[in-house]
C-alpha cells in the first residue's frame, strides 16, 4: 500500500476538504444525542479519517482525526456541553493508526485466513454482549434504575445476532458489487483493519472516555456501542472502498 504521491500544497488543499468533509458528516450529518444514549453516535466520519491515513499517511492523517473532533465542536456543535479534549486525542490516534493497521493487514495474502480473524474478533464482542446480558439484571441511567426482564435481553441478544449476521451478508454484497465494478481492492484486509480500530478506539478507549465524561457505568457504554459497532463496520467499509475506488480511477494508479 501506497500514499498518494502529491504535493506539499496538494495534501494540505486535500487534507482541508477531507476535514471539513468529516465535520460535516459528523456534526450534522449523523445520529447522535439520542434521548435514551447521548453518547452513541453513527456517521461515516471515522470511515473518512480512515481514508485519509490510508491515502495521504498516518501524519496527516492523526492531524486531520484530531482537529476534526476539535474544529468541528467549536465551529457546528449542538450539544452545549464543554469539550473534553481527550476525544480530540482520540480521532488523532484513530487517524495515526489507521495507516499502520490497514498495512499489517494487506500482508494476510489468504483470504480463508482474513476471514477467520474477522469471524473471530466479531464472535468474541458478540459474546461479550450475551455474557454482559445474563449477568446484568438492570441499568442505571439519569439517576434512574431500568430493569432488564428476561424477554427484553433474549429480544437483545437476537438483535445484536441479527446485526452479526447482517455484517457479513453486507460484506458479501460490497464485494460482490465492487467485484462488478472491476475493482481490485481485497476486501477482508479493510474489513479486518476497520473492525481492529473500532475495538480500540470505539469499543474499548471509546466507551472508557464516555464513561468518565458522562459518569455513566463502563458495561453500559460498551454495550450500546457493541450494538453500533455491527452497524458501523459495513458502513464505515463501504465507503472506504468506494472512496478508494474513486481515487484509483482519478489517479490511475494500481495500487493503494
Amino acid at each position: 500500500m501506497n500514499t498518494i504521491k502529491l504535493s506539499q500544497v496538494q495534501k494540505i488543499c486535500l487534507s482541508g476538504i477531507l476535514l471539513a468533509l468529516i465535520i460535516v458528516f459528523t456534526k450534522v450529518l449523523s445520529v447522535q444525542n439520542l434521548p435514551a444514549l447521548p453518547f452513541v453516535r453513527i456517521s461515516i466520519g471515522p470511515a473518512l479519517i480512515i481514508f485519509t491515513s490510508i491515502i495521504l499517511g498516518p501524519v496527516y492523517g492523526g492531524i486531520v482525526g484530531g482537529l476534526s473532533d476539535l474544529l468541528g465542536y467549536f465551529i457546528v456543535d449542538f450539544t452545549g456541553l464543554p469539550p473534553y479534549y481527550l476525544f480530540t486525542l482520540q480521532y488523532f490516534l484513530l487517524g495515526f493508526f489507521a495507516y499502520f493497521i490497514v498495512r499489517l493487514f494487506l500482508l494476510i495474502k489468504k483470504t480463508y485466513v482474513s476471514l477467520i480473524i474477522n469471524i473471530t474478533l466479531s464472535s468474541l464482542i458478540y459474546i461479550g454482549l450475551l455474557i454482559y446480558l445474563t449477568y446484568t439484571d438492570s441499568l442505571n441511567f439519569a439517576s434512574t434504575t431500568y430493569v432488564l426482564e428476561n424477554w427484553l435481553k433474549i429480544i437483545l441478544a437476537i438483535v445484536a445476532f441479527l446485526l452479526f449476521a447482517l455484517l457479513y451478508v453486507l460484506a458479501y454484497f460490497i464485494n460482490r458489487y465492487f467485484k462488478k465494478k472491476n475493482n481490485h481492492l481485497p476486501l477482508f484486509p479493510f474489513l479486518n483493519a476497520i473492525t481492529v480500530l473500532e475495538i480500540c478506539f470505539a469499543l474499548f478507549l471509546g466507551s472508557g472516555l464516555k464513561t468518565y465524561y458522562f459518569e455513566v457505568p463502563f458495561l453500559l457504554i460498551f454495550m450500546a456501542q457493541a450494538i453500533v459497532f455491527f452497524i458501523d463496520v459495513p458502513l464505515y467499509l463501504f465507503i472506504l472502498l468506494l472512496l478508494l475506488r474513486l481515487v484509483k480511477s482519478y489517479y490511475k494508479i494500481k495500487e493503494i
